[in-house]
């Protein structure tokens, strides 16, 4: 029989479908990797199957479920990292602002044909 979720909806056929796999494989001793690829399915439908059904009230939420991690877990230890002082930015020696806001810039004096070509290629139509 079909369980029913939270909002007492009926299981679908689909969630059926699912629900029988994912009952097999919690009563086998494979993983849920192992269990898809012997019958076929995919790894990622099963998982999401898993996730609706879950949140439908018709599977166990994962803390519930058998080989779960247990709810006390090792605790997470924090290391302070030291980072080195960002260097300064280089000095500017041509600065560009174009009507869009960008910006183009030069650490040196960029050549005069550059400049040029730069603006003439701004100036003609696309």
């Amino acid at each position: 029989m079909a369980r029913r979720g939270a909002g007492h909806r009926e299981l679908t056929e689909r969630d059926r479908f699912w629900l029988r796999h994912l009952e097999r494989q919690a009563a086998g001793a494979e993983t849920s990797k192992a269990y898809a690829a012997r019958e076929k399915l995919s790894i990622y439908a099963l998982y999401q199957a898993r996730m609706r059904l879950s949140a439908l009230g018709a599977w166990p939420a994962v803390s519930a479920r058998k080989g779960s991690r247990p709810e006390t877990a090792t605790p997470v230890g924090f290391t302070r990292l030291a980072l080195p002082a960002a260097p300064a930015p280089a000095a500017v020696a041509c600065r560009l602002r174009l009507s869009s806001g960008m910006v183009v810039e030069w650490s040196a004096p960029p050549p005069v044909e550059v400049l040029a070509g730069l603006v003439a290629r701004m100036a003609s139509p696309r």
